[in-house]
């Protein structure tokens, strides 16, 4: 029998405290975005509305803020975006998509796919990719 032991640094505890005090994740009101602060948390909870037609719009989900929507939206505004908040997403044009993508710069490895804006095709297949590379597959 095997056992793993492990201990929390105190950083994390503190980063717990202030993003979870009430046992919810909540952003903490003195959060500021930086480029890439919302490059990850569009890796994490965002995804591209890659339609048949037009433009792909960046949308990002952000349920557990819905009481708090002018914060949300003001977190992009302060950087010149005008972004709505629609059915517990943050949306943005297709003209703010373009430019938020280019300020939050070059994408973490294996969401390359998720800048992708001029081809859906390429899109489609950096995603599979992502995901056959990224993701755990069951052996069995």
């Amino acid at each position: 029998m095997y056992a793993v032991w492990s201990r929390t640094h105190p950083f994390f505890d503190r980063l717990r405290q202030k993003w979870y005090a009430s046992g919810q994740k909540r952003f903490p009101d003195d959060l500021s975005l930086t480029p890439t602060l919302a490059k990850l948390w569009y890796a994490s909870d965002g995804y591209l509305d890659i339609g048949r037609w037009g433009r792909p719009r960046l949308e990002i989900k952000a349920r557990n803020e819905n009481d708090r929507t002018e914060f949300l939206l003001d977190l992009f505004r302060e950087h010149g975006f005008d972004p709505l908040y629609i059915r517990n997403e943050i949306r943005f044009t297709c003209d703010d998509t373009e430019a938020l993508v280019d300020w939050m710069g070059d994408p973490p490895p294996g969401f390359e796919y998720k800048w992708v804006l001029d081809s859906r095709e390429r899109y489609r297949d950096l995603k599979r990719r992502a995901y056959e590379e990224y993701t755990t597959h069951n052996a069995g």
